[in-house]
Parts: C-alpha cells; sequence; structure tokens
C-alpha cells in the first residue's frame, strides 16, 4: 500500500505576508539635559493595528506619543511615518505633518470655550484653509453628536467634550491616530461609548496607538507594548480578544442584539 504525503510538495509552505510598517522607530533616544526620557526604543507599528501602549508613569510613553506626532523632537534615533522620515522635517514641514497626518486625541479635551462643538471640529480645518463645514457635521454624526452641533462646551458633558475632540481629531482623514489617555477624565458609561467609538475606528482601518493604564481598555487592543525608565519591556500580541465584554443581560457588546453600539447601559432586552 502506497502512502501518500501529507502535505502536498507542491503547496508553498511559507509564512503569510505581514502587512506593511506604516511607522517605524529606531533606536528612538530623548535626553532632557541629565535625564534620559527614552533609551534606545525600537518598534515597528503596522497599517491598521491598534497598539495599547503601557507603563509605570514616568516611563517614557507620553514622550513617544509626542515625538511620533511631531510635538517634540528626538535627541537621536529615526521616526519614520509613511516612508518619511521625520525627525529630518523642518518646523514648518512639521506642522503640516500634524495637520494632515495625525489626528491627536488627549486626556483633556483642549476645546476653544467661546466655540460651539461644530465650530470647534471646523478649526482643524484652518491649515488647510479651507474649511467645510458638511464634513464636520458628519464627524460629529459619526460619534453621535448630531443633536450638540451648536453646543458650547460648558453645555456639554466630559464624554461629549472627548467625542468632540475624537471628531475634531477625525476631520482631516488622518491614518494615524495618537490618544493619549482618552478615557482618563470619563466616568465608566462615557468610557464605554469612546472606547467603542476607537473600536470602530479600529475596524475601518485606522492606526491607533493609545496610552492607558488600564487593562481593560488595553484588552481591546491587537498588541500590547509596555515602556519602563524610558525602554521596551514588553511588546506582545494581545490574547484576550477572545473573551468579549458582556452587556447587563450576558450577550457580547457590542452586538446588533439587544445592546446599542455606544452605550451598554441602554441595553434592553
Amino acid at each position: 500500500m502506497t502512502t501518500q504525503p501529507l502535505v502536498n510538495p507542491s503547496i508553498s509552505l511559507q509564512p503569510a505576508p505581514q502587512p506593511p510598517a506604516q511607522v517605524v522607530l529606531e533606536n528612538l533616544v530623548k535626553e532632557y539635559g541629565s535625564l534620559r526620557a527614552l533609551g534606545g526604543v525600537s518598534f515597528n507599528i503596522a497599517s491598521g493595528e491598534w497598539i495599547a501602549l503601557m507603563g509605570p508613569s514616568g516611563s517614557g510613553k507620553t514622550t513617544l506619543i509626542n515625538i511620533l506626532g511631531g510635538l517634540d523632537t528626538a535627541t537621536s534615533g529615526r521616526v519614520v511615518v509613511n516612508g518619511q522620515d521625520i525627525t529630518r522635517l523642518s518646523e514648518s514641514d512639521l506642522v503640516r505633518y500634524r495637520a494632515e497626518k495625525i489626528g491627536f486625541v488627549f486626556q483633556q479635551f483642549h476645546l476653544v470655550p467661546y466655540l460651539t462643538a461644530l465650530e470647534n471640529v471646523m478649526l482643524a480645518q484652518y491649515f488647510h484653509s479651507v474649511t467645510d463645514e458638511s464634513q464636520a457635521v458628519e464627524a460629529l454624526k459619526r460619534v453621535g453628536l448630531a443633536d450638540r452641533l451648536e453646543h458650547l462646551p460648558t453645555k456639554l458633558s466630559g464624554g461629549e467634550q472627548q467625542r468632540v475632540a475624537i471628531a475634531r481629531a477625525l476631520i482631516n482623514q488622518p491614518k494615524l491616530i495618537l490618544a493619549d489617555e482618552p478615557t482618563g477624565n470619563l466616568d465608566e458609561a462615557n468610557e464605554d461609548i469612546v472606547i467603542n467609538i476607537f473600536r470602530e475606528l479600529h475596524q475601518s482601518g485606522h492606526t491607533i496607538l493609545m496610552v492607558t493604564h488600564d487593562v481593560d481598555i488595553a484588552r481591546n487592543a491587537s498588541r500590547r507594548i509596555e515602556l519602563t525608565h524610558g525602554h521596551l519591556t514588553l511588546d506582545t500580541t494581545c490574547n484576550f480578544l477572545e473573551q468579549p465584554k458582556l452587556c447587563p443581560h450576558g450577550k457580547p457588546f457590542p452586538s446588533s442584539g439587544c445592546c446599542s453600539t455606544l452605550d451598554p447601559k441602554s441595553c434592553t432586552p
């Protein structure tokens, strides 16, 4: 009896191709006088990844985000975004890079208090010398604020203000979103709403680098990176996505069944 081979020799067993790197950090060093905030950090970010950047306070997380976003400069090393080494850009080119390539979401909302929600979102368009009110309206609708267009920040809850900030970050259609503790000032209900928006952004192909101290929030990411004293100490694919968040009725959230896609607390059976 002839035994057939278990594997067809004509079929290549080469590993599946990896997605291209959208961001490359090479030996990134940042020093403030005698203090070294980053001590030679290197890693790549693939297009469409959601990375949770974790670590204790003072570990270099915000410094790294600021350098990647063009808000600060590295002492040495390279930061390549979409093939462009931003460490070589002039200040005027960095302004354009920040306006066109990056969406920022911070723990503090940074809304202009005398502008409406709609005007705050449109403000991000002024760097392009073009304003499109319809795009700003659509951005606010996307984050569930269609009925808050004319409200001033003082008339919005903390969660609503953060959603305005997210809409502002999205208005110029960046492919890379940098979020520094975006839920740090929110209660649990608004935290769920904001994180679900990030889930939807990730599903639509955005690349997200999010600083967080919250392990539960990090569970939503596809990869976790940890810094300690300015050094990379952990870089792993998250393996706990198999346990979905449950709504009050024990069903996976978000779902197309009983649960709202924005607020699990509004779930009805």
